[in-house]
């Protein structure tokens, strides 16, 4: 017989078992959300040149275990989308870097189940640290229109 993701057939999305939350980290500021039984497997698949990501390098992050549906693992995963939009990330929908508004999707259990997760530290954005970036590179730029009048 083959693995465990093999017997299950395709009924498996309906049965309550552990299924991973992960993160593909670009280095362009985006991160797609994804979920599986096996992160170790999906992740070469992601890799491979016809995983649909064309080559771009991305580091993968496992951000948790559900234990529950594919439906379940479905509501954890627009949640983590919020959280990492929260900490900076654009959030990509599917290979090769669709950019969605994770918004449209979320619901108010969503954003309940947002509200209890913890991105990782380690791949914390600084959305404010940009935006004072910008705000001190135009401040400059202004202060030498106004010194050139």
């Amino acid at each position: 017989m083959g693995t465990t993701s093999h017997r299950w057939g395709r009924s498996q999305k309906y049965h309550a078992r552990p299924r991973q939350l992960y993160a593909l980290l670009f280095e362009n500021g985006c991160a797609y959300i994804g979920q599986s039984i096996d992160v170790n497997e999906r992740e070469q698949q992601h890799r491979r040149p016809a995983g649909g990501w064309g080559g771009k390098p991305f580091q993968c992050v496992l951000l948790g275990v559900v234990h529950g549906t594919e439906a379940q693992a479905k509501d954890h995963e627009h949640a983590w989308r919020h959280v990492a939009h929260k900490q900076g990330w654009t959030i990509y929908a599917k290979p090769p870097g669709l950019v969605v508004n994770h918004r449209r999707q979320m619901s108010l259990y969503r954003y309940l189940l947002a509200w209890t997760l913890r991105w990782p530290r380690a791949h914390v954005r600084n959305r404010a640290w940009q935006v004072f970036k910008q705000l001190a590179l135009g401040s400059a730029a202004l202060v030498g229109v106004l010194v050139l009048l």
